[in-house]
């Protein structure tokens, strides 16, 4: 059971020269305008992690419809600790706002119930990223993300995982650690293929770095 989606919008975009969830798109929306409106058709919570940038506050967002959603900032484990501290914060939110705590199952809820993530850096709806998700058998599974097969390439931040996660995240987080491919190596995640029809495509618009990388994913984007 999917009961939330993280949008991950905090990186420091060192490469790109200028936050990526503000890149502008020839829909006249931001990066984040465009996650925003696709998360809002999937019904879920919707839960921001911007690493204190205020993207909302700030009215940075041009061409977002908030009438009918509830976007919440999360706020990260760790300041400037990466994709997983602001996960755990998620796992945390999660935990207490969307899981029953009068049923007495509370193990087996949160083995059941995956947040979806996303990072802002990708040009994928993420409607299309949820529906591959949404057949993916996940039972025994800690996660799943997206692969690209052809490129032999993880998407970790494409995917979904499970609640039941948090307590050993968050002792790996108290140790140091930071890698998410490291967190994740020991754990049961299923490896979901880009979809063979669009292997070019996907590849193109799963992540980018930098304004030439941006511009490529540009050349393939549908809007």
């Amino acid at each position: 059971m999917m009961i939330g989606l993280l949008i991950l919008a905090g990186g420091n975009s060192r490469r790109m020269g200028s936050p990526k969830a503000l890149l502008p798109l020839p829909t006249h929306q931001t990066l984040l305008d465009f996650h925003i409106n696709n998360a809002n058709m999937l019904n879920l919570p919707i839960l921001l992690g911007d690493n204190d940038k205020n993207f909302l506050d700030k009215g940075f967002l041009k061409n977002t419809n908030l009438v009918n959603s509830s976007v919440v900032i999360i706020d990260d484990y760790i300041k400037n600790a990466g994709a997983l501290s602001c996960i755990l914060s998620a796992f945390y939110y999660c935990q207490n706002h969307f899981i029953n705590h009068q049923d007495k199952s509370t193990d087996n809820n949160l083995s059941d119930n995956f947040l979806m993530v996303i990072s802002c850096d990708n040009l994928i709806d993420v409607g299309q990223i949820f529906n591959l998700l949404k057949k993916t058998d996940l039972k025994n599974h800690h996660g799943a993300y997206l692969k690209d097969t052809l490129g032999d390439k993880d998407y970790p931040l494409l995917g979904c995982y499970s609640l039941s996660l948090y307590d050993e995240l968050k002792v790996y987080l108290d140790r140091g650690e930071r890698s998410v491919m490291k967190f994740l190596n020991d754990k049961t995640i299923c490896q979901i293929p880009m979809p063979l029809s669009m292997p070019t495509d996907w590849r193109n618009l799963a992540n980018f770095n930098t304004p030439d990388e941006f511009k490529v994913a540009l050349s393939y984007f549908k809007g």
